[in-house]
């Protein structure tokens, strides 16, 4: 199934990434939130798949490429596989910009050492979060 985002959803997520937060004011939210519920459940969902079944999770949870991606969307494979496995992942933070776009802060830990990243999040077609990219 292939999801396309609208491209000025797509600049939200660049403008956000980019620090243009004049016009995307940051809102921290909470733990409980329903967007970090979903986050939550992402994360869990990508963690518990087998390697058989990673490739489809992926490719359910994160936005399809468009014409000018740059290579995003392959970040965003290449990132979620290393969230999938590590051997914890928290959520450090979670901020939505404007309605549509979520930044994930995450802590990872694997053999070598913990390391933190960020992942951007834009809302799909019927309001599910999707992976955007490392941002």
């Amino acid at each position: 199934m292939t999801r396309t985002i609208p491209i000025s959803l797509l600049a939200g997520v660049l403008a956000a990434v980019c620090g243009c937060s004049g016009e995307y004011p940051r809102k921290e939210l909470g733990g409980d939130s329903p967007r970090a519920v979903q986050v939550k459940d992402m994360i869990t969902k990508l963690r518990t798949a087998s390697a058989e079944e990673l490739d489809a999770v992926i490719a359910a949870q994160v936005v399809a490429a468009g014409p000018n991606d740059g290579g995003r969307r392959e970040m965003a494979v290449f990132t979620l596989k290393q969230i999938a496995n590590a051997s914890d992942v928290q959520i450090v933070m979670l901020d939505q910009y404007g309605s549509d776009v979520v930044r994930a802060t995450l802590r990872l830990s694997d053999d070598i050492q913990p390391r933190t990243l960020c992942m951007m999040l834009v809302s799909g077609p019927q309001g599910q979060l999707l992976w955007a990219g490392p941002g």
